[in-house]
């Protein structure tokens, strides 16, 4: 590989951990932004983002694990259903596990044996990126990874590119 060539996938790379950070938010669910009538409260417990999508659940247990002392417990859930081009949906799952935070990005396509290649950002910062392959009777992927969050609100975007140019994208943030 020349040094050219190296120089230009660094800059696209660069390029897209950019793009990810400027990915909107997904609208909150409970506020605003809903139809006349929904008097729900702010936020909903469960797995569903609901009808119609775009929508962030948070669901804190007081099943909490063993936190080191001097430091607030982590909990909670959050989930954002993604933005897909044609024939592709998206959901991005953030939670709090033992090692650290779990991130869960799936994807749902028509066609099976279809490669799409998947970056994660956790706080403007490549966390991941690799490829995958639509596969099983869903033809999906999912990229489950445990990343070392942070104190405070942790950002995580993921974007992802298929076939014939077909893009998803999914933001969330969970505190911790």
């Amino acid at each position: 590989m020349t040094r050219l060539t190296r120089i230009a996938a660094l800059l696209a790379a660069a390029v897209s951990a950019l793009a990810l950070a400027a990915a909107p938010a997904a609208l909150a669910r409970g506020g605003a932004d809903d139809p006349p009538g929904d008097d729900r409260p702010g936020t909903t417990t469960g797995s569903n983002p609901g009808p119609g999508g775009g929508g962030t659940t948070t669901d804190d247990d007081d099943d909490d694990p063993e936190v080191p002392p001097g430091r607030a417990p982590r909990r909670g859930e959050t989930r954002a259903v993604g933005a897909c081009g044609a024939g592709a949906r998206s959901e991005l799952r953030l939670s709090w596990e033992d090692g650290g935070l779990e991130a869960e990005f799936a994807i749902e396509q028509s066609r099976r044996g279809q490669g799409w290649r998947v970056v994660m950002v956790l706080e403007r910062r490549v966390a991941w990126s690799g490829r995958r392959v639509t596969g099983g009777r869903s033809a999906s992927i999912t990229v489950r990874r445990v990343l070392s969050g942070y104190d405070g609100p942790n950002a995580v975007s993921v974007r992802a590119w298929g076939p014939r140019g077909l893009t998803c994208r999914a933001s969330a943030t969970l505190t911790g």
